[in-house]
């Protein structure tokens, strides 16, 4: 896992959460400060590769079946 720094447009912000660190593609100083933000400090880029571990396994596939299937279950159970 590595720290993501990523635009805070489009669907970004909503698949990182809050384990990512985000910078208004429109302005080139924001992305630098939040790149530098991330290399400079250690705390926060272990802080940042234990937690989107933690939020990639929210997207696993075995999970979205199984959300999908519940959901099948329940409509059709109703």
């Amino acid at each position: 896992a590595a720290p993501v720094a990523a635009s805070n447009c489009g669907s970004l912000p909503e698949v990182l959460g809050t384990v990512g660190l985000f910078f208004d593609p429109h302005d080139s100083k924001n992305m630098v400060e939040v790149i530098e933000q991330i290399l400079a400090n250690d705390i926060l880029r272990g802080t940042m590769k234990k937690n989107g571990l933690i939020r990639a396994q929210q997207f696993m596939w075995k999970k979205a079946a199984q959300d999908t299937l519940k959901i099948f279950a329940e409509v059709v159970g109703k």
